[in-house]
């Protein structure tokens, strides 16, 4: 690896384009497998005339060309991994729009992350939010499915 790092650093390396998107390409296939794995653990919630229609509804989202560049985190130290924020904003909505059904976020997340108390996930998710576009999008998505 350090030999790659000072290759990098002399211009010695060079890296075709289409091998970089490529790698994000599978990077976010990758994100994007492990958000329905994420959001899986909460299946049980899902209101019962809606179980036929999660998983596809979830791809959707997942798919869509305004969600994708926000689903893996862009800075820091978890650079490249799933943005479990935005997965928890989604979440809530669909559990506003009474898809899933349950009273709170909290017992939702809990369920997802596999703890018994809030985690800084939790703490900090308040303080991310869908834009008017997405918001305008994950409604269309949500009515496509199924009138709400």
């Amino acid at each position: 690896m350090k030999t790659l790092l000072a290759a990098a650093r002399e211009g010695r390396l060079y890296i075709e384009e289409t091998d970089i998107e490529a790698a994000r390409r599978r990077q976010l296939e990758h994100c994007q497998c492990e958000a329905k794995n994420y959001v899986s653990c909460i299946d049980e919630y899902v209101d019962p005339e809606w179980k036929p229609y999660i998983k596809e509804l979830w791809t959707s989202i997942l798919n869509d060309a305004l969600f994708t560049p926000q689903l893996m985190l862009q800075k820091g130290r978890n650079q490249g991994q799933l943005n479990k924020y935005l997965i928890t904003i989604i979440v809530d909505c669909l559990r506003a729009m009474r898809i899933y059904q349950c009273e709170n976020l909290l017992e939702l997340h809990k369920k997802m992350e596999g703890v018994d108390k809030k985690n800084s996930i939790y703490k900090s998710a308040g303080m991310y939010s869908l834009c008017w576009e997405q918001k305008q999008r994950f409604h269309d998505l949500v009515k496509s499915f199924k009138k709400v």
